[in-house]
């Protein structure tokens, strides 16, 4: 038996009228209701901060709240159905997103730009995770204001239309607060005041909110407010307790996010020095740089792990890289001087940025700078930096940065080991520590013992092997290292000097590294391969790094002994690197030099082919996900219409046809009386062919003979016109009617209850097999 159709009144809809006064009084009479779930808003997103630490991070909050709520009342005004929202809420996005959340590619500050539209589509996908890997405060950096920005548009955009329109899940409005809340902490930095002020502030607004949302319904209603309530401060109290200590660091996500650069498998630059120093390659323009002090150092790479054949990054204080914004404050040094350099570079480095000193800011320009910036790494611990696409010729970048003072390197007597941890040494070279061991008193201090050390070094004599020089090996393998010290006279350069001073020092006990760069002599604005060097820097007491530099003056080599003389061979520039991985293969430079190989620009047509491609691919993909309740009912409809006719096909049989009927019919606000039959139901349609239809449908139930296939087509043929007789009104009530999923709920409901049904009765009175088997 089916049921009586009798229409069923509409719900939430907006008010109607000939004019929006109606509206317009609404919106005036929940101001306060709206002002309050608009604080709660910007409580939660508090804790984000001091993540960005930029003022122009209130103002993408404040215009994503402010979007948002006018989109409620845009679609309010025109009376638009709720699925229309997202897709104003997209419009407004697209077009208000630069000023608000992409200021730096804005026009005038006010009007969007191509580029600021890619980055801003670009920035839906990527930025999320972008939040993470870049270590904060972010500025402005990039499109990072996307996420908070989009996250309050949308959330305002729900929560203001909820409280415009008559729903019945007001109660559950407080929830919308507490999940921005979850997302700035989960998100931000690991301060735990910001947060604390955030957890009072939301719960005091999200109290006053259902307190003022539960006087909108008549007293009836209230049993459906207090769960909610209670449920809701239940969330906050956990969120209070669990996420918010008052004190003490927090743990976030960006702790558990991987470094997004890694360079373990990378050739080690320090391999390649004599190539560097050696004609041709010190002859070779490496770059210019103006504004440097006299004297001052450029670094390059800081090394601090050792295999017995070679130092690389990544041993623990060093080798950390990521992804940071163009401005990193709180960098300060009392023993240290600002400078501001211009570099631009003549000669590709690989994947090493050379940088003056401890950076403060960096400014890329050139052709390359849009690349460069997107690949741009640093390491705070080491101040070293990388391009992860390559340095390349013709880049150009001004930094501020500090530049520590060198004079405290000569007064090691009083130091002590700093805090740093780093990895353990291995293939230590045995010849080398025992020499050392001969030459310092273990009763010393480590200080005493340090320079004992440097001075012993620095009594060696220095060649490189070029021509005209005395035989010395490049390298610095735990074998040559061993060679430097047991041949007469001690003979080196800068990269076996370092090498083993900085083992050395890591023995006393002290944190030590390896840094490779350059030292320009005087004004010279040109830097060339000559001016290559390489020096030890190791940590104090104080946690400052301090450098020393064991490599002897030029002076004349005596002789060498008859034992110390041995053919000497020249090994390659740069030692290969590790066999990288099947499925990945690590960045590096592209020829011994370091160079990373020209690319040939690919032609303008292409790149705005391209550029058109992005912005609509991203645009329909957009569009897609915001429609996705549309085309999904409908999808989920026409499967559902497929297999109930393939079901009758096979079953020849024309219930499905019924039940499609009886959905449809439910889908447009018709509802069924227990208790009539199909042709009661049809005649109260006041339609032909429904009726048609379930005569049809009552013979064949009925019936002494079933239908065969042709008869089950002429079934399907009659719904589509029962169909039509029931889908009345105008196009616009069509397809709201449409878009309503009840039919699929219900069915949904009547598979788990016909689940459930078959699980209890495989299990009688309640109890499991188990029970059975004991109790039996």
């Amino acid at each position: 038996m089916t049921g009586v159709l009798r229409a069923r009144p509409a719900r939430g809809r907006a008010p109607r009228g000939g004019s929006s006064d109606g509206v317009w009084t609404i919106v005036v009479r929940r101001l306060p209701v709206l002002g309050v779930f608009l604080a709660a808003l910007g409580f939660a997103m508090l804790p984000l901060w001091s993540t960005f630490g930029t003022a122009a991070f209130p103002l993408a909050c404040g215009g994503g709240l402010l979007l948002g709520a006018a989109v409620a009342v845009v679609g309010l005004v025109l009376r638009l159905a709720w699925w229309s929202l997202p897709v104003l809420g997209a419009l407004a996005f697209l077009g208000f997103g630069v000023p608000f959340a992409v200021p730096s590619a804005s026009v005038l500050g006010v009007l969007p730009s191509w580029d600021g539209e890619r980055q801003l589509i670009e920035a839906v996908v990527v930025s999320w995770k972008q939040l993470l890997t870049i270590e904060p405060p972010f500025g402005e950096y990039g499109a990072l204001l996307v996420p908070p920005f989009l996250l309050l548009l949308a959330v305002a955009g729900v929560g203001v239309t909820i409280l415009l329109r008559p729903a019945r899940y007001a109660g559950w409005l407080g929830l919308l607060p507490v999940t921005v809340l979850g997302f700035a902490i989960a998100f931000g930095s690991g301060r735990p005041f910001l947060p604390a002020v955030s957890a009072v502030g939301v719960t005091v607004c999200v109290l006053l909110l259902v307190g003022m949302t539960t006087d909108r319904r008549p007293r009836t209603a209230g049993s459906r407010r207090f769960w909610p309530a209670v449920a809701l401060l239940a969330v906050c109290a956990s969120v209070g307790v669990v996420l918010h200590p008052p004190v003490g660091h927090r743990d976030v996500l960006r702790e558990v996010v991987e470094p997004p650069v890694s360079l373990e498998r990378t050739v080690s630059p320090l391999a390649a020095f004599r190539a560097e120093v050696v004609a041709p390659g010190a002859d070779r323009e490496r770059f210019t740089v103006s504004g440097l002090p006299g004297g001052a150092r450029i670094r390059t790479a800081a090394l601090d792990r050792y295999d017995g054949q070679v130092f690389t990054a990544g041993g623990g204080a060093t080798g950390d890289f990521a992804r940071v914004p163009s401005t990193l404050p709180g960098q300060t040094g009392e023993r240290s001087v600002t400078a501001d350099v211009a570099i631009t570079v003549r000669e590709g480095t690989g994947l090493w940025l050379p940088m003056p000193g401890a950076l403060r800011s960096i400014a890329f320009s050139g052709s390359d700078a849009r690349r460069a910036a997107d690949s741009f790494a640093y390491d705070r611990r080491s101040s070293t930096a990388v391009v992860t696409s390559g340095v390349r010729s013709g880049l150009g970048y001004r930094v501020s940065v500090l530049i520590g003072d060198e004079s405290e390197a000569d007064a090691l007597d009083d130091v002590t080991p700093g805090p740093a941890t780093q990895t353990e040494l291995t293939g230590l070279p045995e010849a080398l520590l025992d020499a050392a061991a001969r030459r310092t008193d273990p009763a010393d201090p480590p200080g005493v013992r340090l320079a004992t050390l440097v001075d012993w070094l620095r009594s060696g004599y220095v060649s490189h092997g070029a021509s005209g020089e005395p035989d010395s090996r490049a390298g610095h393998s735990a074998e040559r290292l061993d060679r430097l010290v047991t041949a007469s006279p001690m003979l080196g350069d800068e990269e076996q000097y370092a090498a083993a001073l900085t083992i050395l020092a890591r023995g006393l006990g002290f944190p030590s590294r390896v840094v490779v760069g350059f030292r320009p002599e005087g004004d010279r604005r040109t830097v060339t391969g000559a001016d290559s060097t390489v020096w030890t820097e190791v940590q104090i007491q104080d946690g400052r790094w301090i450098v020393l530099d064991p490599t002897p003056e030029p002076r004349p080599v005596p002789e060498q002994t008859e034992t110390s003389r041995e053919s000497v061979a020249h090994p390659q520039t740069v030692l290969p690197p590790p066999a990288p991985d099947r499925d990945q293969s690590p960045p590096g430079p592209g020829d011994e030099d370091g160079d990373v190989p020209e690319v040939p620009p690919a032609p303008a047509w292409l790149t705005l082919l391209l550029a058109v491609g992005t912005i609509v691919g991203w645009g329909l993909g957009a569009m897609l996900l915001l429609t996705s309740p549309v085309w999904g009912l409908a999808l989920a409809r026409a499967l559902r219409r497929r297999a109930r006719h393939r079901s009758d096909l096979r079953r020849t049989v024309l219930t499905g046809a019924w039940r499609e009927l009886e959905d449809a019919a439910a889908d447009r606000g018709i509802v069924t009386v227990r208790g009539a039959t199909r042709l009661e139901l049809a005649s109260t349609t006041g339609g032909e062919a429904v009726l048609t239809l379930a005569e049809l449908v009552d013979r064949t139930v009925f019936g002494a003979t079933a239908p065969d296939s042709q008869a089950v087509d002429r079934a399907w043929q009659q719904l589509a016109a029962a169909l039509a007789e029931v889908d009345t009104g105008s196009r616009g009530q069509r397809w709201r009617r449409r878009l309503r999923p009840g039919s699929l709920v219900t069915g949904l409901r009547r598979t788990w209850s016909v689940f459930a049904t078959r699980h209890r009765a495989t299990t009688p009175c309640g109890g499991t097999t188990d029970e059975m088997e004991v109790t039996g």
